[in-house]
């Protein structure tokens, strides 16, 4: 019997792989994958893959039934509990009693209440469940639980590092550490990120020393993710790329006090929305859950400031963590750090990940970490 799980772990993570290459493009819905196994493999497969669209469980189904398998005989594996519910689609419980199938392993129980208990409907109607959640099945769903759970907006901290941890060289020098086949491909994410209702979310420290625009420049579609400015003294925010050109789009979260600083209004007038959480500093959680619920912003991407990096993986909540780390020694004690602010006495203080995926290109390394 544990070699018969291991082979179901083994197609879960399979299938995870392969389902996150539509997260951003199903949100809010959750990224899903689903395969049927036929004397131990796998012999068809379906992923959410448009908002909207059918579920992963469904076009697996359907992709069965054009192949002529005898699917009332395979053992389907879906990396989320099928829901119960109907919204866009039928709910896909009865498309799974319907197919014959009596074995259904799952990775992960389903965050959302109105459409959970699909493990429960299915046993009571005699299918065998076998339920497999571990960290993998849960990262496929970071964000949608996020949504639903936290009412947050999913949180990405991408950090670009030398070799050995750092941002750029004591003078602030940072363009480039890493390589363009790492930049085009983080141009992609952002595209992608445009579309999903994604913010890139920078401090106004960054914003001083490199004036982003923070556009996707790859987007064909001109979706670009919005920008937001985390500031508390509002300082150089006028004078900024953001402010003067995108000012419409922008958002800067401050604190209270800010309201007074002649900046202020100086700001609001160019178009600029403002998010106002806390009162002598600014209270990160508030901030995001306005993000959320007024502004519907399902992603925040922080591209800048270990300062703000470190603000974000503080926060008790799920972090996400991409390190990009390019074949580069700067060897300085004064070069600024991937993050500061931290003050851990013990290893045990520690911030603690789980590492998800690594791969290269060219010769950085990007690895995915969640907390």
């Amino acid at each position: 019997m544990e070699t018969q799980l291991e082979l179901y772990r083994t197609t879960l993570e399979y299938l995870v792989v392969q389902a996150m290459r539509y997260r951003f493009i199903v949100a809010p819905n959750p990224t899903v994958g689903a395969c049927l196994l036929y004397n131990d493999t796998i012999v068809a497969e379906g992923y959410h893959s448009h908002f909207g669209g059918k579920h992963a469980e469904i076009v697996c189904l359907e992709n069965a039934c054009e192949k002529g398998i005898p699917i009332e005989q395979c053992t389907l594996v879906v990396t989320l509990e099928p829901c119960i519910h109907y919204g866009k689609t039928p709910p896909c419980v009865e498309a799974i009693l319907a197919s014959g199938v009596r074995r259904i392993v799952i990775g992960a129980t389903d965050p959302h209440l109105t459409a959970s208990g699909g493990i429960s409907f299915l046993q009571e109607h005699n299918v065998e469940v076998i339920l497999l959640e571990n960290a993998r099945t849960k990262y496929c769903l970071q964000d949608f639980t996020m949504w639903n759970h936290y009412q947050l907006p999913h949180i990405i901290v991408k950090l670009a590092t030398t070799m050995d941890g750092y941002i750029a060289t004591r003078e602030y020098h940072s363009q480039w550490i890493t390589h363009h086949t790492t930049r085009e491909y983080m141009h992609s994410v952002r595209a992608l990120l445009g579309k999903a209702h994604g913010a890139i979310m920078v401090g106004a420290h960054t914003l001083r020393c490199d004036n982003p625009k923070l556009y996707a420049v790859h987007d064909t579609a001109i979706s670009h993710p919005r920008p937001i400015i985390v500031s508390k003294t509002l300082g150089g925010l006028d004078t900024s790329f953001l402010v003067m050109h995108r000012g419409t789009e922008c958002i800067v979260i401050t604190c209270r006090e800010a309201v007074k600083n002649p900046l202020f209004k100086k700001i609001q007038n160019m178009g600029v929305s403002f998010v106002i959480a806390g009162e002598e500093s600014i209270d990160l959680k508030e901030a995001l859950h306005i993000l959320y619920s007024q502004y519907q912003i399902w992603y925040v991407f922080c591209e800048g400031g270990s300062m703000l990096a470190h603000s974000l993986i503080s926060l008790p909540i799920p972090i996400e963590l991409w390190h990009c780390v390019a074949p580069l020694l700067f060897a300085d004690s004064h070069a600024i750090p991937m993050l500061s602010g931290g003050s851990p006495r013990t290893v045990d203080e520690a911030y603690s990940f789980q590492l998800q995926t690594v791969h290269t290109l060219h010769n950085d390394i990007i690895a995915i970490y969640t907390k």
